[in-house]
Parts: C-alpha cells; sequence; structure tokens
C-alpha cells in the first residue's frame, strides 16, 4: 500500500549534534546519534509521526536489520504485541 505523507511537520522535534564537522541525528529505537543523510531524515521524521501520531511503541520497532541470511535490509519494522512483524517500511 502507497501512502503520502507530510513529515516536516516532525522535523522540529528531531534532536540534532556534531561530531567535528558530520551532523548526526539520534535515532531514538538504536539509542545514539547516526550520521544525517536524506534517508535518516525521513526514517527518523517517519519514525516520530508514528509514535507521536499512531501510538507505536519505539520499543516495538527496529531499525536496518538484514532479512534472513541475504543482504536484503529493511527500513523500518515495527512488531505487534505479541512480536510478530506488523509492518514493514522501505524508504526509497
Amino acid at each position: 500500500m502507497y501512502i503520502s505523507l507530510d513529515l516536516l511537520g516532525y522535523a522540529s522535534e528531531l534532536k540534532f549534534s556534531y561530531d567535528g564537522a558530520k551532523k548526526m541525528i539520534f535515532d531514538p529505537v538504536r539509542k545514539k546519534y547516526i550520521l544525517v543523510t536524506p534517508e535518516e531524515l525521513v526514517r527518523q521524521s517517519l519514525l516520530t509521526y508514528l509514535a507521536a501520531e499512531k501510538g507505536y511503541s519505539l520499543s516495538r520497532m527496529q531499525v536496518e536489520r538484514a532479512i534472513g541470511k541475504g543482504n536484503e535490509r529493511f527500513d523500518l519494522m515495527i512488531y505487534n504485541r505479541q512480536g510478530a512483524p506488523e509492518m514493514l517500511i522501505d524508504i526509497s
């Protein structure tokens, strides 16, 4: 299913820092600062939207993990209360 969202409204809630000249963004799922890229800005804005507006718990999310034994990775996975995958998100 394709959904179009305006995530710009969540940019003010994102936490930024600098590591020398590198701009970093805090990922509340991985609990660390990550190098800012366009994909990471979208991912963090989406995480904020899903937690704030849709009530998904950050503790039930995983970010950038491998799928199976191959080189394929997902951008964001949300699990239900039983621990089964509920939503898979690919940012392209």
